[in-house]
């Protein structure tokens, strides 16, 4: 049977090391999916996902969660946006968007979103955190992630449409 997040939480701030690697297994993917949606770059995803767990179970063993998975969820999110956020040059995709498959159209939109429209646009619809949460990992207001999550979504689908 799987531990709940919360008695997996506890059990690393207790230095439970099997359970670190747990937790990591647990969020691994969803993180490297997040983090190349940001980076288009699987070198730069590696090392931005390896600091960002880093950093994040460091905090874990100091007991920093208090056994709460939102507060771990947002935090882990937070770290792996500001890093990505570092990394992220202005950077844009030069695959043709008119010969492209409806994924990649899909990736192109993305890719031709601000860091911020592409974060709180991915935080909200492929990793499911709410708006309070993504306000906390965007450190913004949740109106200012309503605002940036909207106008992504009308801008993705612009560019889709536009393009096929």
């Amino acid at each position: 049977m799987e531990r709940s997040e919360e008695e997996t939480l506890r059990r690393v701030a207790d230095g439970d090391l099997v359970e670190l690697e747990i937790l990591c297994r647990r969020h691994a993917t969803k993180l490297c999916n997040f983090a190349y949606r940001l980076l288009w770059d699987w070198a730069d995803v590696e090392e931005a996902a390896q600091e960002t767990m880093f950093r994040v179970f460091k905090l874990a063993l100091d007991g920093h969660f208090d056994d709460d998975p939102d507060i771990f969820l947002s935090t882990m999110y937070t770290i792996a946006v500001n890093l990505c956020m570092e990394r992220v040059s202005g950077r844009r995709r030069s695959d043709s968007a008119a010969e492209a498959q409806p994924a990649e159209r899909v990736d192109e939109a993305l890719a031709g979103l601000t860091a911020n429209h592409r974060a709180a646009l991915l935080l909200k619809n492929y990793n499911g955190l709410d708006y309070s949460e993504i306000a906390r990992a965007l450190n913004c207001s949740t109106n200012q992630v309503k605002m940036l999550v909207y106008q992504a979504r009308r801008q993705m689908a612009d560019v889709v449409r536009d393009s096929g």
